[in-house]
């Protein structure tokens, strides 16, 4: 086999990889209110988020992934040589698993979308670094950062206007009562259906964002390798120019990555952001505040951290039902921090491996 698609092949594997582990890191975030209030069980949950994730990456659009391959100076990668464009896929993607992979295995509801922008971020800056002629897409990148920072607290102000809302028209108990051991384990019918409902709506708009960017870094890697093979400003202005083959790849490595791995990132939203367990309530105004967040971001073609908003959420609910005080200090503390911490390191680490590899490679 040619080298260059072999190169090519295992980078779109790690593609993949990297979209596997976002779909067991971040499933937690569409099922955990489904499971924690025992209105689906945990196959059943995870099964169901699986397929609408597939399906919002089919048909969710591209505008998120073309938004993505902005990020990076495409021209830049395109005209310098394989090994270089090599060397930029692999180090971002090397950096982008390992973080991501990193928090999830500590139980950190850490963003998929900082690491994988920060790591875009990182051989960005590197490319102009070395080549001040490189130009930065500053616009972009500001209107990225804008939309990472600013949607989890707009997560957090719509969950806690709805739950206000909830409170003065819906006047069951039922809805504001948690999960227990025995007599009220299950929900009732209507509140399971609410609530398998908005985990759906989670689940495709997940799909429709987060997995759009793995499209778009399926492309770069395209661009990367076979520069001749797409033309840039199509690929920046047009969907025909992504092949359909690249997003059924990704839709099914993202619905493969979402029926595993969940249980460490279920425990942490249902019962560590609160100092008490989610209610039904809780967990329906966190999910729909969630997908109507997310929706709105993919409709302006903006990349935003389905983790960040969902746990803001899950807050916003919590703050809500109980004051400041409801919100347990540790937890918070640890998701801010993963929160702050992962563009920077994300960042700092695509930088520095893609400096290593080009140095001993170009």
């Amino acid at each position: 086999m040619d080298s260059t698609l072999l190169f090519a092949a295992l980078c779109l594997a790690l593609v993949c990889a990297f979209e596997f582990i976002n779909g067991f890191h971040d499933t937690a975030n569409a099922v955990a209110p489904v499971i924690y209030s025992n209105s689906l069980s945990a196959k059943k949950a995870v099964l169901l988020a699986a397929f609408f994730n597939f399906l919002g990456v089919v048909i969710g659009g591209t505008g998120v992934a073309i938004g993505i391959m902005k990020l990076l100076p495409l021209d830049k990668i395109a005209g310098s040589g394989i090994a270089f464009g090599i060397c930029a896929v692999l180090a971002l993607l090397i950096a982008a698993i390992i973080w991501n992979f990193g928090t999830w295995y500590l139980g950190l509801p850490a963003s998929s979308s900082h690491t994988l922008i920060g790591s875009i971020l990182g051989v960005s800056l590197v490319m102009n670094y070395m080549d001040t002629s490189v130009v930065l897409p500053i616009t972009k990148v500001i209107s990225t950062f804008e939309s990472l920072l600013f949607s989890p607290v707009l997560g957090f102000m719509l969950a806690f206007g709805a739950m206000h809302v909830l409170h003065l028209y819906v006047r069951n108990k039922d809805f504001f009562s948690h999960p227990g051991r025995f007599w009220n384990k299950y929900p009732k019918k209507w509140i399971k259906t609410t609530i398998i409902t908005s985990s759906i709506l989670v689940s495709f708009a997940h799909g429709s964002n987060d997995g759009q960017k793995w499209v778009g870094l399926a492309m770069l890697i395209l661009i990367a390798f076979f520069p001749t093979m797409y033309d840039i400003p199509g690929i920046i202005s047009g969907q025909e120019a992504i092949p359909y083959w690249v997003i059924i790849m990704i839709s099914i490595s993202l619905g493969l990555g979402t029926m595993v791995g969940w249980k460490r990132i279920v425990i942490t939203i249902g019962e560590k952001i609160g100092k008490d367990k989610l209610t039904y309530a809780q967990a329906t105004v966190a999910s729909l505040m969630t997908a109507a967040t997310i929706q709105m971001a993919s409709y302006l073609h903006l990349p935003v951290s389905t983790t960040h908003i969902m746990s803001s959420g899950v807050a916003g609910t919590m703050a809500h039902e109980h004051g400041k005080w409801g919100l347990q200090g540790g937890t918070i503390k640890a998701i801010l921090m993963a929160w702050v911490l992962t563009l920077p390191v994300s960042t700092v680490l695509a930088g520095s491996i893609f400096w290593l590899l080009q140095a001993i490679f170009v």
